[in-house]
């Protein structure tokens, strides 16, 4: 994600709009959203407009780059995920003790917040 450009569409305003409405009407006090998809279908510009519409209401807004936290680089991840099958791809492709470090020190720290 670092140094991407976000190239932010209709569909993607159209689609964080659709996120933000439920959001609204449940009114919950915290919640985790994720966005997956495949690479290059706009999950980082969808997340970007969500961001901005809910800190436009006040709600505090993290947004992780899941990219950011596999343990395997991107360049050798496809070779990585053939030669260990797809049972290994998913959950434990990520860094979770840094992915919790961050929102943690993130938490302590909210005024630094999207």
């Amino acid at each position: 994600m670092l140094n991407d450009i976000l190239i932010i569409n209709k569909a993607h305003e159209k689609a964080a709009q659709t996120i933000f409405d439920k959001i609204m009407e449940e009114r919950k006090e915290k919640y985790i959203i994720t966005i997956t998809g495949e690479v290059g279908v706009g999950k980082c510009e969808v997340s970007h407009v969500l961001g901005k519409l809910l800190k436009e209401k006040g709600v505090m807004v993290k947004i992780l780059h899941m990219d950011d936290y596999y343990k395997i680089p991107p360049a050798m991840r496809t070779e990585w995920r053939k030669k260990h099958g797809i049972r290994r791809v998913g959950y434990e492709e990520y860094n979770w003790k840094v992915v919790n470090r961050n929102i943690d020190e993130e938490t302590r720290d909210q005024a630094g917040w999207l």
